[in-house]
């Protein structure tokens, strides 16, 4: 029952409800809880409320990840992702660590030391790597 998506519980279950379930699966992957406990019929009745925030329960979650399981579990299956592969897609975009874009000035021929900077040969994440001449 706390997997359900609210059209499922009023019968009329369709390819969206398997993607609130999924969500319901995710949100308790990331919280240690799925976000309605209690009685069958309190359980029926959140269903059909917003779920408790994910922030609330993991404060170092980003607001993106939140945002994307909340899309997932939305009440109205139209307001879902269009499909699970999407809500995936979506959930490992809103987990990568954000890009930093730094522009980073050509140096060659500058002098570093008792250096010349010849060419850069690479550019990672953190480092540059260059061939330098003594």
């Amino acid at each position: 029952m706390p997997y359900m998506a609210p059209e499922q519980l009023r019968g009329r279950p369709r390819r969206a409800s398997d993607q609130y379930a999924l969500g319901i699966t995710v949100y308790e992957w990331l919280s240690g809880d799925v976000p309605f406990r209690g009685s069958l019929s309190s359980i029926m009745r959140d269903h059909l409320e917003t779920p408790p925030s994910l922030r609330m329960r993991v404060p170092t979650l980003s607001p993106e990840v939140e945002q994307v399981v909340l899309k997932a579990l939305a009440k109205d299956p139209e307001e879902r992702f269009a499909s699970v592969q999407d809500f995936a897609y979506a959930l490992e975009q809103a987990s990568l660590p954000p890009k930093i874009n730094v522009n980073i000035p050509d140096r060659v021929g500058q002098q570093l030391g008792n250096y010349r900077h010849v060419r850069l040969l690479g550019r990672g994440g953190f480092a540059e790597v260059h061939l330098g001449q003594h």
